[in-house]
């Protein structure tokens, strides 16, 4: 046996016990009872939901649905023999953890297929598109809007091959409006695939929305007659666009795309230099509507309220003043909530908020991870897909954290505010937003350096700076401009909050520009991100033991993460325009065009761990030689080709071990790895890594596999 005591803040553990009872103590936590079961059940639906995900094939349907009917007996079965014998648990335990997987696999599954619309297989240019507009987005700078078409009809394209929806930018300054039916001749093309293995799948969040196509107008679009389409069902987006069109009224350029995000949801009018120094500050999360501006819109409602009653002395001594203000800002909170896109991050905010105020019409305590759970558990049996989502990732992280945190210390927060005075609180106030701060950043940290490849150094000053006038002037104003909109009466208050909005851009500005504010880091496997979720989910969630174990794991995940290898690599773009490579002991990326590809472009630099600073062409590289007829180079053992002319095709075939062509290349071709126009149409874009002496070519097909978003 096994014994390893140790002490830990005055608590003795001991790990002296059998395996089998090791193995029941650390599954104790998910036990079938109705505060586990709701505590763990997301935790374990969103496992089967990734795994589906994760797959590269996919698998029969019908299978899995009896799977999950087996998996729902089986628990029956365990349920009925834990009744008989309660001292016998684990079966249901086991039962329970299976179960809720396969459930998530099969939830994942079913979305899939019944969201399932045509997206375009090829491009479509000169077509004539008819369709009923359904989403406006104001481009920043007079660059346009972008328009989403719903009801369409493609000439080209039969019924059955005709997207659900597509979305097409459109140049000029005429007005639209949702509800309206267009006319418009277009280049159409279909979701982008991923620019390398690993990299972001458009394709995946595009099948989601049924967006099948994207593309342009080549000229203003004909409005048509409305052909009896109800303006009621786009009453939120009209709203949207008629708040947007009162704030652009009311405010200068400068910082007014910032404050029609805070009120509308809509990011698209915010300048690219504001929304890059939002980024590299750490103030990004400012700017995604989620619990932060719910619950300061719904706060500053229920002070207002609640102030207003409270100097009417016949209501406030006879009558709950408290709840009814509860249950008008929750009424109002939900307003806000469809205003600005009824998003994720917003439903999910809006679920917690509206659970917390009805905790106080009841006279509940509201914070707990359970509420946190129930919201996650919510959005995952409606939106399976969400679980993919940075956005989902990184609001149920931070809110698992500062709840999991305040929670445990809430004795002592309220031993510090009790008889406090007004310096006191202040001072608390401002800690408060420090810790805050700080709890936010470590429990996004994985998330954030996983999706973006990037790390805000001083978020923390710059959160001390910004979120105070958040909190204070900029969403209690949004809520006063709110209110003084239908009467015409917003200017003055909307020129306040903009006031806030720029110290806070100024702040961004300031934070971003410091030496060394941004920390880049290279993309790492979906693999290692797993496992740093899981080993913060354990020492979020689980007893102590299961803590001990979670902290491991993170541990040896980032150790492990940092010791891996460095190689160099190449990169092809599936369209064959744009290649790539990457010198790993230089730390620089060479392209064979800075003139196009640049979308392209950045994403690989992005993924590197680079900025557009270290791109070079591929012909400055000392160890490339480029020619009329091409580029040649090595890299270890292996000889790599760029023929521009057939003659070059033919000679590098016999020399090269890689050759890449942007057109054919015949069959009989004795080069070991062809990268060319029939290679991509099938396995899309392309990342070779070189160690000493192998090489490892990876594809965008060999990685995501076929799926149903999958466009082919």
């Amino acid at each position: 046996m096994l014994s390893v005591p140790f002490n830990m803040t005055g608590l003795r553990f001991s790990f002296r016990r059998p395996v089998a009872e090791a193995l029941a103590g650390l599954l104790q936590p998910a036990q079938f009872r109705p505060e586990h079961a709701l505590l763990y059940a997301p935790v374990l639906l969103g496992t089967g939901i990734a795994l589906y995900f994760a797959l590269t094939f996919e698998p029969s349907a019908k299978i899995v649905f009896n799977l999950w009917i087996l998996s729902l007996g089986v628990l029956l079965w365990a349920q009925e023999i834990y009744r008989q014998k309660p001292e016998i648990h684990f079966p249901r335990t086991l039962a329970f953890i299976i179960c809720m997987m396969i459930s998530g696999f099969f939830l994942a599954q079913h979305r899939t297929n019944n969201i399932s619309s045509p997206l375009l297989t090829k491009e479509l240019k000169f077509a004539d598109v008819v369709g009923t507009i359904k989403e406006v987005d104001i481009l920043p700078g007079g660059q346009g809007q972008k328009l989403t078409l719903t009801n369409l009809h493609i000439e080209e394209l039969k019924v059955e091959e005709t997207p659900r929806t597509v979305r097409i930018r459109v140049r000029g300054e005429q007005a639209y409006a949702p509800g309206q039916v267009v006319k418009a001749l277009v280049s159409l093309h279909p979701p982008s695939a991923p620019v390398s293995p690993g990299a972001f799948d458009f394709q995946q969040h595009a099948y989601f929305k049924q967006l099948g196509g994207i593309g342009f107008s080549y000229r203003p679009p004909e409005i048509m007659e409305d052909a009896g389409q109800s303006r009621f069902s786009h009453f939120w987006e009209n709203l949207r666009l008629a708040v947007a069109a009162q704030i652009k009224e009311a405010l200068p350029e400068e910082g007014r795309g910032v404050v029609i995000t805070f009120m509308t949801g809509e990011k698209s009018t915010i300048p690219e230099a504001d929304l890059t120094a939002m980024r590299e500050a750490g103030l990004a999360h400012l700017l995604a509507i989620s619990g932060l501006h719910v619950g300061l819109v719904a706060g500053g409602i229920f002070f207002f309220v609640r102030l207003g009653l409270a100097a009417i002395p016949s209501v406030a001594l006879r009558y709950p003043i408290k709840k009814w203000a509860a249950g008008i800002a929750f009424l109002f909170a939900f307003f806000y909530m469809f205003l600005v896109g009824a998003n994720i991050p917003t439903q999910r905010a809006m679920m917690m908020t509206g659970i917390a105020l009805f905790a106080i019409i009841v006279d509940r305590s509201p914070f707990s991870l359970h509420m946190v759970a129930f919201a996650a558990l919510v959005i995952l049996l409606s939106y399976p897909e969400s679980l993919m989502t940075p956005s989902f990732q990184m609001s149920f992280a931070v809110v698992t954290g500062l709840v999991a945190f305040y929670d445990y210390f809430r004795p002592q927060i309220r031993g510090l505010y009790s008889n406090a005075g007004i310096l006191k609180k202040s001072f608390l106030y401002l800690a408060g937003i420090i810790v805050t701060t700080i709890i936010s950043g470590a429990t996004i940290a994985a998330f954030v350096i996983y999706h973006f490849q990037m790390w805000s150094m001083y978020s923390e000053l710059a959160n001390l700076m910004a979120m105070p006038v958040m909190g204070i002037l900029v969403m209690p104003l949004a809520v006063v401009s709110y209110l003084l909109m239908p009467f015409g009466l917003a200017d003055l208050p909307l020129l306040l909050m903009a006031q806030g909005v720029g110290w806070v851009l100024s702040v961004a500005h300031y934070v971003s520009s410091i030496d060394g504010a941004v920390i880049r880091f290279m993309a790492f496997p979906a693999l290692d991100f797993a496992l740093l979720t899981a080993g913060l989910l354990l020492f979020a969630l689980g007893p102590y033991v299961l803590r001990i174990i979670g902290f491991l794991i993170i541990a040896a995940t980032v150790a492990g993460l940092f010791l891996q290898p460095q190689s160099s690599r190449i990169y092809v773009s599936e369209d064959l325009k744009l290649t790539g490579f990457y010198d790993h002991q230089a730390k620089q990326f060479y392209a064979s065009t800075l003139r196009s590809g640049r979308f392209i472009r950045e994403n690989w630099v992005s993924r590197l761990g680079l900025t557009e600073e270290d791109v070079h062409k591929l012909a400055e590289h000392q160890q490339i030689q480029c020619g009329g007829e091409g580029c040649r180079m090595r890299v270890g053992e292996y000889n790599i080709a760029w023929p521009a002319t057939d003659y070059a095709i033919h000679a590098d075939c016999q020399w090269a071990d890689i050759l890449i062509a942007k057109t054919y290349v015949p069959r009989n071709c004795a080069a070991k790895n062809v990268i060319d126009k029939r290679f991509t149409r099938t396995n899309g874009a392309v990342e070779i890594r070189f160690d000493k002496s192998d090489m490892d070519l990876q594809t965008v097909t060999e990685i995501r596999g076929q799926r149903p978003w999958s466009a082919q």
